[in-house]
């Protein structure tokens, strides 16, 4: 069983982003537990997960490819009011990598995630 942990450290939320591609090849499944934390002004906006399959140039050093195709996850997306955390629990995973995607609205905050994903080894 090959098991993949990461935590990402606080990450601003006062503008939208895309976060780093998690690498999933040979993975059957993951999970992300985020936490989000208002700071200075009401926090708003649009949280959810993409999929792509061509997100590295190589499966040796993990180098995203920044012509990469990312489509949605269906059903992935939270709509984020205030401080919160929320958890994606994601089962059968055909695809190479997935990343974390904030759509900025209104407000400062900061974003953690704590991902962990389990499959076969390789």
């Amino acid at each position: 069983m090959r098991v993949l942990d990461r935590a990402d450290l606080a990450i601003s939320m006062n503008s939208s982003f895309n976060g780093a591609a998690i690498h999933l090849e040979h993975m059957e499944g993951f999970s992300v537990a985020a936490t989000w934390t208002e700071t200075s002004s009401p926090l708003a906006g649009t949280l959810k997960l993409q999929a792509s399959n061509n997100a590295f140039l190589d499966n040796v050093n993990n180098d995203e490819d920044p012509n990469a195709l990312w489509a949605d996850i269906p059903g992935s997306s939270v709509s984020v009011s205030g401080s919160d955390s929320f958890l994606w629990n994601v089962a059968g995973v055909y695809y190479n990598a997935a990343r974390i995607v904030w759509s900025h609205s209104t407000g400062h905050g900061t974003f953690t995630a704590n991902i962990h994903a389990k499959g076969v080894q390789s």
